[in-house]
């Protein structure tokens, strides 16, 4: 017969094995952001839009898969020091590296999107001025040509 005790050691213990595994597959994820953001500064820096597009798209496909799991993580994190605090202490370690690995790296990717939107937003600035000032060259063009195809009004009809 099973004692409570016994029972909520064992339910402790799926808690953590749970746990552990979705937070393992959650490092996963972020880590293969991370490489992903890590490119995108590349690509940005080298202008390679199409590139880019494809980068993002498949960014956004891990991002939609971490987002799930942040839903299955939920009701394991719910009273999560109360938890930790009742399981082995190597289970707890490792929930607690999980975890702030995932922080880590959430935090350091967040940070080189930040720099990569002002990289995109300079670059998209240059780019608005050359476009300016293509179209200044143009206006300056057209005005040039349409002074000088007018007729000479001091020449004669022969020539």
């Amino acid at each position: 017969m099973k004692t409570a005790s016994t029972t909520s050691s064992v339910s402790r213990a799926t808690w953590a094995d749970s746990l552990i595994e979705l937070l393992q597959q959650q490092c996963q994820l972020v880590d293969q952001i991370a490489m992903l953001a890590e490119k995108q500064r590349t690509i940005i820096a080298t202008g390679q839009n199409q590139s880019l597009l494809e980068l993002l798209t498949r960014r956004q496909e891990l991002i939609d898969r971490l987002t799930s799991g942040q839903q299955e993580l939920m009701p394991l994190t719910e009273s999560l020091d109360r938890y930790l605090a009742q399981i082995e202490t190597k289970k707890r370690d490792i929930i607690r590296d999980l975890l702030d690995h995932i922080a880590q790296h959430l935090d350091e990717i967040m940070q080189r999107d930040e720099q990569d939107q002002q990289a995109l937003q300079k670059h998209r600035e240059e780019m608005k001025q050359e476009m300016h000032a293509i179209g200044t060259t143009q206006r300056a063009r057209q005005a040039y040509r349409s002074q000088s195809t007018e007729t000479n009004r001091f020449a004669d009809h022969q020539g």
